[in-house]
């Protein structure tokens, strides 16, 4: 989130931005991969 549209400008408008932009661009482009995940353990998963 920027503060106003010079500050998003800025913030977009280096290198990292335009390679930012491109890998973001890139994952829009197709579905969204669906990942299964099990959990190990840790902070409020309960007994098991």
């Amino acid at each position: 989130m920027w503060t106003d549209a010079e500050a998003s400008d800025r913030a977009l408008g280096g290198e990292l931005g335009e390679l930012g932009i491109g890998d973001v661009l890139a994952l829009l482009a197709g579905p969204p991969e669906l990942v299964d995940l099990t959990p190990l353990g840790g902070a409020g998963l309960g007994a098991r």
